[in-house]
């Protein structure tokens, strides 16, 4: 069987476990593949076995260091362990090699939990730049959502409350109603003014899900 055909049914796998039983044996055939090692990271981390995914991602790097994801995935590894500088670190030549929108999106999440709410602003803003206005309106949510929680950060809560909208519109969405929730009831309060002017979820009536 040539590697082409292995790759394919490696897509086409039922399951993690055969997906990565296959880019083994694309691995004994070609040991440089930095692409099988890097989808062996992917389907181990998809299977949450964060430990089995991190040598195969510092392997991908090895072989192929000018390949931005590989630095994100690896960055993702860091950042599920809860080692944030690392994650940063790897996000960081990731962006530098191959910006995207999730690269920067992850980092600000961290700059964030770090307190450093105006770099945390600037990857959001280089975010939905390279999101463009056809994308995703869930992804997009999620990135006025993280922006707002660095305004509120900085205490510019008026911002902050703009991005709360703009993201309540775009996708109110399950997994960001408690956020909102108690976000616009702190911009509110912070700003002096009622739920109403400052609209947010109380005005919702119904859930919306993805």
């Amino acid at each position: 069987m040539t590697i082409q055909e292995l790759y394919q049914q490696a897509v086409q796998a039922a399951n993690p476990s055969e997906a990565i039983a296959l880019y083994e044996q694309i691995i004994q055939i070609d040991p440089q593949s930095s692409e099988a090692y890097n989808n062996i990271g992917e389907l181990y981390g998809s299977l949450n076995q964060l430990g089995k995914a991190m040598p195969y991602f510092l392997k991908a790097i090895e072989l192929n260091p000018m390949m931005g994801v590989y630095y994100s995935n690896l960055a993702l590894v860091f950042q599920c362990q809860g080692n944030i500088e690392e994650a940063i670190a790897n996000y960081t030549k990731s962006i530098a090699l191959q910006p995207s929108w999730s690269a920067y999106n992850n980092r600000a999440t961290l700059y964030v939990y770090n307190k450093e709410y105006d770099k945390a602003i600037e990857d959001c803003n280089a975010a939905l730049k390279l999101r463009g206005q056809e994308d995703e309106v869930c992804t997009k949510a999620h990135l006025y959502a993280t922006r707002a929680d660095a305004y509120m950060g900085k205490g510019d809560y008026r911002k902050a409350l703009n991005d709360l909208n703009t993201g309540m519109a775009l996708n109110p969405s399950d997994d960001l109603i408690g956020f909102y929730d108690k976000s616009f009831l702190r911009c509110n309060l912070k700003l002096g003014i009622s739920p109403c002017e400052g609209k947010g979820i109380s005005n919702l009536k119904l859930k919306i899900k993805f």
